[in-house]
């Protein structure tokens, strides 16, 4: 469910974007931009109690060790992580990153830009270290020179991806402890099956397209306008 989850993360976000203002968080189109990619990137964080999900390969041994602490701490595959607390948990941290300053952000940041990566299937290089490069190239001008990334829109991305995953796997057959470790009791909101047909002809591609939608929306399609303007004035240049 990578793509998936990716997906209705970037969705969710954008989805969310009115309300971010309430709480303070400065979404220009840049930080929009930003804040749905982050989020997609974040709505793969839950899994990372699973040493086999996409979030627990991204990044190599080092996810892949990182994954089988927190499924041990956490209880395994749909536990802690996959309840409130495990949202609030990687909020706080998102937030402790987000007021350490640049270097605390550019670090979230490129950690998020390589989930969105590999849960969307997308690759900036085809080696798998020139990509983490390219990311981490990425993630840092983005923290340094764009003052959008400031303002609490990466914690807000955690928050709003890590939510719409809980609610994505509470699709599932197998639910989600919710309210983990108080209750054990699972929530299911419907009884998909994880991988399923449903999820790769209807949900994973209305997601992409629903993310589309809404960020057009939201945007009022303005840079795609500006780059249209720019293909359009450099033809007539050219002719």
């Amino acid at each position: 469910m990578g793509r998936t989850h990716a997906a209705s993360g970037g969705l969710a976000f954008a989805a969310s974007a009115p309300l971010m203002s309430g709480l303070r968080v400065d979404l220009s189109p840049v930080g929009l931009a930003v804040g749905v990619v982050a989020a997609a990137g974040a709505a793969l964080l839950p899994d990372l109690d699973h040493p086999s999900s996409t979030v627990a390969r991204a990044l190599g041994p080092l996810s892949g060790t990182l994954a089988r602490m927190v499924a041990a701490i956490s209880g395994g595959h749909r536990q802690g992580t996959h309840s409130l607390v495990g949202v609030a948990s990687f909020t706080v941290l998102a937030v402790l990153a987000d007021q350490a300053g640049t270097s605390g952000r550019a670090v979230v940041a490129v950690l998020l830009l390589v989930l969105a990566s590999a849960g969307l299937h997308l690759r900036l290089s085809r080696p798998p270290v020139l990509h983490l490069a390219a990311c981490a190239v990425v993630g840092f001008v983005l923290v340094s020179v764009c003052p959008a990334v400031s303002g609490g829109v990466l914690p807000a991305a955690v928050a709003v991806g890590a939510a719409t995953h809980l609610l994505g796997d509470a699709l599932t057959r197998e639910g989600v402890p919710v309210l983990w470790p108080f209750r054990h009791d699972r929530v299911r909101l419907a009884t998909l099956k994880t991988g399923g047909l449903a999820e790769r002809l209807l949900i994973g591609p209305a997601m992409l397209v629903a993310a589309g939608v809404v960020t057009w929306h939201l945007t009022g399609g303005a840079a795609a306008t500006d780059l249209y303007g720019v293909v359009v004035h450099t033809m007539s240049g050219a002719r």
